[in-house]
């Protein structure tokens, strides 16, 4: 009797502790590809994001419906080796919650809410009662079916029944996490009544599974299209605004000004986190998430672009514009033109330069051509290339110098089907794969490096596999073609010739276009009667350091210096720079030691703060420990004539290792290609 007492004590107990348990949180995520994630994992994953989650349980409900949730791990295999902004926002969920909570993701670049918007091969988000009361859930293909609405609702369906619904403490939907528009910019003036449709449908449709009435109004967040995006629509944007005050309970986050990757279409890795930390503080401002608001700082657009001039050594380009009349009158005078292939070969050659007759074409002027047979080679201008018919043609790229890259770009001359200009197995032996070499339905550029320990200079042939190709260009190099774009962020020093600056990005003051501008660090000399500067050539993101014009001239100076990866911020540096507007004391304590705060004046010294003082975003204050200070104000500067440049680890262990690309320019281990490392030349693939 006292062993069942105890038992059914034990059991009241437990069901207490339930009872007060809170029900975990259910966030939903959808839209298109900016929902999906476009910012690569090795090109700007944050690093506080890099450990995973503890708590989360993560569905991507898109394509497959799933009875368990599972990790989100962020790799090359998971998700596309890319990330969302609702990763971000998961994690800032999961700092304030400190409890397990799960997310549904249902994304797919490219698709729009309207009928007839995009290609056939693309599912749609429309809920209009025409096409969704007979749609059916997308599920991998649209032969199965074409409703996003339903892949997401039919999905979170499974799960709730499957894992959600069993939960002790029960569950809590508290919001949908959006971001699409782009695909819908030819049908803007539908927008408003699409997506109200489709916000609608979902609240139902989950609410038929939950029960909870505060589901009809269930939050939906949304941002917008970036003006800069070239799918951008002022009409979709203009119906985003208007929902939110129309409907309950609909939120817009300003995307407005939001940098884009290369494609102008999606947020790059800052925008990507930017945009998820500002969805973490509208739900903890609606009371979606019980937690605090979190200090977001817009991220820095102030970064410009530069194309470097490769300086090929050989450049075979065949754009129409670059046949002479000449050419293109001793193509049309020795055979008539076929629609398919150009201006074709009557006889075969050699290893020999291109030749119609007795004509030697000089834009291919260094190359040399071996057709087996008539008809398998043509000369196109028209289609900007040169037609290899089948692998009976074949081009070689003679005495290719150890170190050296070749570029190739080619196609399929026949849409939809898989074709490809590729190095021959012969030479293939002599050539490391940098990119490419494959057949595709589209271009593809392909790099070749010869490996420079090589002692002589190797021959590179290439030839059509699959059936007939367009050849569009041929490029050698000394350095990898892809590293033709650099970025700088531009920097200035007032007419005093000095100023405090926070590092927004990596930086590489090493190669300054112009070499105008030094960066500081700071610490207290040994008396305590001075601030010791010392040079640095690289500058953390977040770390403060001081600018100074070149020898130290009172004069206004500017520069452009290289963005780069990897940097940690320096141990012994005691300049503290600030990211965003802040206020700042003139005294703070840490861990039990009071620290003095210090700012740049006009007159080139720190001076001690009396008074709270607000700093500018990218601003800089020296803090050093008042008990060093004792009774002074002002700290006079004093320029070490030493330079400090970071060590790159020389760990056994390449994942501790700096990895370069052959340009010198650092890159993230994720990065696929020939890199540097320790000194030595490799492929990553």
């Amino acid at each position: 009797m006292k062993k069942i007492t105890i038992l059914l004590f034990t059991f009241i107990i437990t069901l207490q502790l339930y009872g007060q348990q809170k029900p975990a949180s259910v966030f939903i995520s959808a839209g298109q590809s900016n929902a999906d994630g476009r910012a690569y994992i090795g090109e700007g994953l944050p690093d506080y994001m890099k450990g995973g989650y503890n708590f989360l349980h993560f569905a991507n409900v898109t394509s497959t419906e799933h009875t368990d949730f599972y990790p989100r791990v962020f790799n090359s295999a998971s998700e596309g080796g890319r990330f969302a902004f609702s990763d971000v926002a998961n994690y800032w969920i999961e700092q304030a919650l400190k409890a397990d909570f799960y997310s549904v993701k249902c994304a797919y670049g490219g698709t729009a809410i309207a009928l007839g918007q995009t290609v056939e091969k693309l599912p749609f988000w429309n809920a209009g009662t025409a096409y969704i009361d007979t749609a059916r859930a997308y599920r991998g293909t649209v032969g199965n079916g074409t409703s996003l609405a339903k892949s997401l609702t039919e999905g979170f369906r499974v799960l709730a029944d499957s894992v959600l619904s069993r939960l002790a403490q029960g569950y809590d939907v508290k919001a949908i996490m959006w971001h699409q528009g782009e695909s819908d910019r030819k049908a803007g003036s539908a927008y408003y009544g699409n997506l109200k449709d489709l916000i609608n449908y979902l609240r139902q449709e989950i609410y038929k599974v939950t029960g909870d009435d505060a589901d009809l109004a269930l939050p939906f967040i949304m941002g917008t299209v970036s003006h800069g995006s070239t799918q951008f629509n002022s009409t979709v944007e203009s119906a985003q605004y208007q929902l939110a005050k129309d409907m309950e309970n609909v939120y817009v986050i300003d995307l407005s000004d939001a940098g884009l990757r290369s494609d102008k279409l999606h947020f790059d890795a800052e925008w990507t986190e930017y945009f998820g930390k500002r969805v973490y503080n509208q739900l903890v401002e609606i009371g979606a998430v019980d937690g605090q608001k979190i200090e977001i700082v817009k991220p820095d657009g102030d970064v410009v672009t530069e194309k470097v001039d490769l300086k090929p050594v050989n450049h075979w380009n065949f754009a129409s514009s670059n046949w002479s009349e000449a050419s293109v009158t001793a193509m049309q005078s020795y055979t008539t033109l076929n629609s398919g292939y150009g201006y074709r070969n009557k006889t075969a050659m050699t290893n020999a330069g291109l030749a119609f007759g007795d004509y030697v074409f000089p834009e291919t002027q260094g190359l040399l051509f071996t057709v087996t047979r008539d008809s398998r080679l043509g000369l196109y201008p028209a289609k900007n290339a040169i037609c290899f018919v089948s692998s009976e043609a074949r081009v070689i790229v003679p005495g290719v110098k150890p170190g050296q890259f070749i570029y190739v770009k080619a196609s399929t001359a026949k849409a939809g089907t898989q074709r490809g200009i590729v190095v021959t197995g012969s030479a293939k032996a002599n050539l490391d794969v940098i990119a490419g070499d494959t057949t595709s339905t589209s271009t593809v550029e392909s790099v070749y490096w010869v490996q420079d320990s090589y002692t002589t200079p190797v021959d590179a042939e290439f030839t059509a596999s699959g059936g007939v190709c367009y050849l569009y260009e041929i490029m050698v190099t000394d350095t990898d073609p892809r590293n033709n774009i650099r970025m700088l962020k531009p920097l200035a020093t007032p007419a005093t010739g000095l100023t405090t600056y926070c590092a927004t990005k990596d930086l590489d003051f090493s190669t300054a276009k112009t070499d105008s501008l030094e960066a500081y660090k700071a610490t207290l000399s040994a008396d305590g009667t001075s601030v010791v500067l010392t040079r640095v050539m690289q500058v953390a993101k977040g770390e403060a350091v001081l600018l100074r014009t070149l020898n130290g001239e009172a004069t206004a100076a500017h520069d452009s210096v290289l963005v780069t990866e990897g940097l940690s911020c320096l141990e012994d540096n005691a300049l503290v720079g600030v990211l965003d507007t802040k206020t700042i004391q003139p005294t703070m304590l840490v861990d039990g030691v009071e620290y003095s705060h210090l700012v740049l004046d006009e007159a080139g010294q720190f001076v001690k703060l009396t008074a709270e003082t607000t700093l500018q975003a990218r601003e800089a204050y020296l803090s050093l420990p008042t008990s060093q200070l004792g009774s002074i104000t002002e700290l006079p500067l004093f320029f070490s004539p030493a330079t400090t440049v970071r060590a790159m680890a020389q760990s056994v262990d390449s994942s501790d290792r700096a990895f370069y690309n052959i340009a010198g320019q650092r890159v993230t281990k994720d990065y696929k290609g020939l890199v540097v490392v320790s000194g030595q030349k490799r492929i990553v693939r």
